[in-house]
This record gives C-alpha cells, structure tokens and sequence, in this order.
C-alpha cells in the first residue's frame, strides 16, 4: 500500500507541526507493512491536537510538554469517556515519540486524573444455540460469508476486521497441523506482526476453518470479489448486527466476550465472574491470574486488566481464601 507523504522533499524545519506528524505516521505506517486503520486513526487524533496547539501559538515539538497535555485534555477531551481521553492522549505520545528522540512518555491516567471503568457486570445470557440462529438464518439469506464473520468471533475471539481478513485457506492449514493459528491480519496496532497471537484450535474449530475454506473456493478472506472492507463494514452493519440483535446479541464484540467466557471456564474450570452465581465456583487466585494472562494474549490484548471488561472483574483475595 503506497501512502502520500506530506511535503517530502521539505526540511523538518520547514514542516509544521502537524505536517511533521502526519508525515512521521505515514512513514511509519509505511515501514511497517501498511497499518492503514493505525495510520487514519493516529492522524485524526494528532490533527485534533494540532487544532489546539495552533489555537495556542504552540508550533515546535520542544514547546509540547505535561502543562500542554494537560491543558489540551482540559480543553478537547473533557466532554469525552475515561478511555477515549486516555486513547487520544496515548496517540499524541505515539507520535511524539516518533518526532523526538528520547520523549518521555507522559502519563494519560495521570492527566486525565480518572481510572477507566470498563469492568463486565452484565452476564452474556446468550448461549451456542442462539449463536448457531444467528449463523443459520444468514447463510438462508445467502449471506454464508457474514457466518463466518460471526464463527469467528465467537470461536477464535477475532474482531471484525481481524475476521474479514484471515487467511482462511492458511489459517485451516496452520490449524491442523500445529494446533494453533496466528492472527496478524488485521490486528489493533498491528501488534500480529511483531507479537505472535497464538489461538488453540481444536476439532469444531478446525470444522469451522474447513467449511469456510469449501465456501470461499479459490479466495483467501471472507471478504467477497468487488468488494473492499469498507463495503463488507456495511454489509456486516446493515445484515449482520440487526439478526444478532434479534437473537439478543447486542453487538459483536460480544462474541468476543462469550469466546473469554468459554475459555475462562475451560481454563479453571470455573464459571467467569460475570456469569457466577454460586460464590463458592472462583478458581484459586494464581489460575484466575494465569486464564486472564492467557485470554488477553488470545484477544489480542498487551494489558491483563482489560480482560476484565469481558469476563468480569477479578474476585477479591477474601473472596478465594473461603
């Protein structure tokens, strides 16, 4: 994928800040293999910074320290979520780290001065039969490809566009023979290419990968011929989410949830947190700690914590020693 540089025969003297920035996550994008959903998303939030910075006659790198984070978060972010503030912080640090050399990371938790709250208290009600509707009323649509999104995030944990663009053909092969299949299309961050994210496949998941294999014939990803990912984004919004809501799935990164739930509870034998209703099913603290370490890898997630935000949070240390 060739991307655009901005002013690339100019000195980095000449470039203000926001070109700098754009052209430092172009070329960073670029290197890196493409991470074109990184490098839309990490440009939409330094250009919101930038709008302040030249509110604010602040032009050079040198001028961006604590005091402009901090004010920037007052200013712009203050009507935004806990995570989303602290996203669009992490991103101008990205950045800055690419520009300066040396840069200190500042901390978003501590200029927000608020800790996210992302904790699942909703059991996931839904069950394998519902999901297993869900599948079958679409493939009588004909819509055999929206399945496989579905299958795929409730048996492999993948997010929509990790689901789009699996190598199936690669993935059915990789699973029979070493099960286990590596996700690195698509990935948050394009974290795929640089950390393996290993997910176990046993028999009905291999089953899955090899009836999705028979569907798509010569191609490699659900993704239909004509068709580019924004488009199969609308497809999956319009056909897709109004069936799983139907069936009481409310959208699909709840399928994510239901596949942390299904893997807590294979791991530790245990119900997870979210969906416990006996105080006596909690797993000793070092197996919670151990299936959360494992199913963060799985999602496709650097922080233990956020695992949370789809089983439930951690028993209290009184609540295991009972």
């Amino acid at each position: 994928m060739k991307y655009k540089l901005v002013k690339e025969e100019s000195t980095r003297e000449e470039l203000e800040l926001r070109e700098l920035g754009f052209l430092a996550i172009e070329r960073t994008a670029a290197n890196r293999g493409g991470r074109y959903g990184w490098c839309v998303t990490t440009k939409m939030r330094w250009g919101l910074f930038c709008n302040f910075c030249s509110d604010n006659n602040i032009c050079k790198t040198f001028e961006v320290n604590d005091d402009v984070f901090r004010r920037y978060a007052k200013d712009r972010l203050s009507n935004r979520s806990v995570a989303t503030a602290q996203n669009y912080l992490s991103s101008v640090n990205t950045v800055m780290k690419i520009l300066v050399k040396n840069w200190i990371s500042i901390s978003p938790k501590k200029i927000i001065g608020k800790s996210r709250c992302s904790v699942r208290n909703e059991p996931i009600l839904f069950s394998v039969n519902k999901i297993e509707s869900v599948v079958l009323n679409l493939n009588l649509q004909g819509l055999e490809v929206l399945s496989g999104v579905v299958l795929l995030a409730a048996n492999f944990g993948l997010r929509r566009r990790e689901a789009s663009l699996l190598d199936i053909c690669a993935a059915a092969k990789e699973a029979k023979t070493k099960g286990v299949i590596d996700i690195f299309a698509g990935t948050k961050g394009g974290r795929g290419r640089v950390v393996a994210r290993l997910i176990p496949c046993h028999k009905n998941q291999i089953l899955i990968l090899e009836t999705l294999q028979k569907i798509l014939k010569n191609r490699k990803c659900l993704i239909p011929e004509g068709m580019n990912l924004k488009k199969f984004y609308q497809l999956i919004s319009n056909k897709c989410l109004p069936l799983l809501q139907r069936f009481g799935i409310e959208r699909l990164h709840d399928l994510r949830a239901y596949y942390a739930c299904e893997r807590y509870q294979e791991i530790t034998g245990c119900s997870p947190p979210c969906n416990r209703k006996n105080e006596d099913d909690i797993p000793c603290v070092e197996l919670d700690e151990s299936a959360r370490k494992i199913i963060s890898s799985e999602l496709g997630h650097t922080r233990i914590e956020i695992v949370s935000s789809y089983i439930g949070r951690k028993p209290r240390r009184r609540q295991y020693e009972r």
